[in-house]
C-alpha cells in the first residue's frame, strides 16, 4: 500500500450509500470468517432510517467503514476493516473520524455491541463497558461511547490521513 493516501469521508448521497451496500455483498462472500458481522452490517444498512455512516479507502476505493444506527438510542452497527488491512491503524483512524462525525451531528453517545476480543479497541479510544449485565456476556458485550471522551492512545499518529469533510458541514 505505499504511495497511496487512506482518505476519510462521510457517506452523504444516494450513489455512495448504493457503493457501499455493493461493496458489503461482495465482502459476505470474499471473507466468510466475517460473514456474521457483514450480513449484519448489511441488514443495518437496509433497516435502518437514519443513520451516520463514514467510509475509508485508497486514492477512491472504500475498504473500510462504519454504520451507526440512529433508530431510538443512537448505536454502532459495524465498525469494518477487511482481515488483510487490519493492524494498520485504519480502523483506528476510522474511530477517530467517528468521533468527529458524532460531534459535527450532535450525537452524545453511542451504544456499542462488541466481542469480549474486542473491548480493549474501544477502550483505548475513551468507550466504557456498561456496568449492566451483557446479552449473552460470553459472546457480547456493550459500552457507551461519548464522542466528548475521546482519548488518543499512547503513541497515537495519524499519518497520511486525509479527511475529506466537504461534504459534513
Amino acid at each position: 500500500m505505499s504511495g497511496l493516501e487512506f482518505s476519510l469521508s462521510p457517506v452523504t448521497s444516494r450513489d455512495q450509500f448504493d457503493k457501499l451496500r455493493a461493496l458489503v455483498r461482495n465482502l459476505i462472500g470474499l471473507f466468510p470468517e466475517d460473514r456474521k458481522l457483514l450480513v449484519d452490517a448489511l441488514y443495518g444498512l437496509e433497516r435502518n432510517r437514519q443513520s451516520l455512516i463514514g467510509v475509508g479507502g485508497f486514492d477512491g476505493d472504500i475498504c473500510t467503514f462504519f454504520v451507526i444506527s440512529l433508530d431510538d438510542q443512537p448505536s454502532l452497527q459495524v465498525i469494518y476493516v477487511p482481515p488483510e488491512l487490519r493492524n494498520q491503524r485504519l480502523g483506528s483512524n476510522l474511530f477517530v473520524f467517528m468521533a468527529m462525525m458524532m460531534k459535527m451531528e450532535k450525537i452524545p453517545n453511542v451504544r456499542i455491541r462488541t466481542t469480549p476480543a474486542c473491548v480493549r479497541f474501544f477502550e483505548r479510544f475513551g468507550a466504557e463497558v456498561v456496568p449492566v449485565a451483557s446479552p449473552a456476556p460470553h459472546e457480547w458485550t456493550l459500552m457507551d461511547f461519548d464522542p466528548d471522551n475521546l482519548k488518543r492512545p499512547e503513541n497515537w499518529f495519524e499519518g497520511q490521513i486525509n479527511n475529506n469533510q466537504e461534504s459534513v458541514s
